[in-house]
């Protein structure tokens, strides 16, 4: 007699099936953060956000943000972040908790220079919104993604 059960066709203890599913998830999370911060700061723009900035005393032509960047700027801290997560998963015993911690202090450090920096207070809190967006897509879903296959259900 043959039985047919719920069990996934490829075995959950393959590595390479685990590797690749975080790996894709991670990089969805990832490219999602940088769609998701640039449709922000496009919102915040529209909105009347000049997004321009001015090193103090440093003599240097101000600067104003565009899109691109905003997205590229998320793309490279996302990507450090999974890498540092990844080589935490790989050397330490409670690498989600050593990265939440970490992670949510580099956010917190990140908007320090939005107050140094020359610039309307307009531009100040929407640079502070972007950074916070940035956080609050990037922290929780590399965090605690669903980035491991399913388990096997029992028959």
């Amino acid at each position: 007699m043959t039985t047919i059960t719920d069990r996934p066709l490829v075995a959950t203890n393959d590595p390479s099936f685990s590797a690749t599913h975080r790996r894709l998830g991670r990089l969805g999370t990832v490219a999602g953060a940088a769609l998701i911060t640039t449709g922000g700061f496009l919102i915040l723009r529209a909105a009347g956000a000049d997004f321009t900035i001015t090193d103090p005393g440093q003599g240097k032509p101000p600067h104003t943000f565009v899109a691109p960047e905003i997205a590229m700027v998320t793309v490279f801290f996302g990507v450090l972040g999974w890498l540092t997560l990844a080589g935490l998963e790989r050397w330490t015993r409670r690498p989600r908790k050593i990265w939440g911690s970490t992670a949510l202090v580099v956010v917190l450090l990140s908007l320090v220079p939005i107050w140094i920096e020359v610039a309307t207070t307009q531009t100040r809190f929407s640079l502070a919104v972007v950074h916070i967006v940035v956080g609050l897509t990037l922290v929780p879903l590399l965090r605690f993604g669903r980035t491991d296959p399913p388990a096997p259900k029992d028959a």
